[in-house]
């Protein structure tokens, strides 16, 4: 029981086709932005790769600098190695301070993690801190 007014399936769909204002714009915005949210979804990911490798390579660097023998020239090429080793690529041009004192030893990492986003620029510092090793009498400090 069709009447006049029900318009046959094919010119339905034709009209919707002819009617495609704006769709393609909107497409095109939409798809932009669903592609940016990604791209800062895996820039968040590198930075934080890019981070626990520099942490990694501080942890590397004190346990060598702190030892009872150790120096600070030991504690940078321990960092370096470890930072040449486990991430090459993800941790970039990575700067590795080390400071060994009488009583504590310190280890100060700054680096760049691999960056997507152009003219978005992010920096890693990593600082830690860690008595040194010595042999004491006991009942000494």
């Amino acid at each position: 029981m069709l009447t006049d007014t029900h318009v046959p399936l094919r010119e339905w769909l034709t009209r919707i086709r002819r009617d495609d204002r704006g769709a393609a714009l909107e497409t095109v915005v939409v798809f932009g932005v669903v592609l940016l949210l990604f791209l800062i979804a895996i820039q968040a990911a590198l930075y934080a790769h890019a981070r626990t490798v520099a942490i990694s390579t501080g942890e590397e660097a004190l346990r060598q600098a702190r030892s009872q023998f150790g120096s600070a020239a030991a504690g940078t090429a321990a960092g370096y190695a470890f930072a040449s080793t486990a991430g090459p690529t993800t941790l970039r041009a990575p700067v590795i301070v080390v400071n060994r004192g009488l009583r504590e030893a310190t280890v100060q990492i700054t680096g760049q993690p691999i960056r997507l986003i152009p003219f978005f620029s992010l920096d890693i510092n990593v600082s830690e801190t860690l008595p040194v090793e010595r042999v004491t009498a006991p009942g000494t400090r």
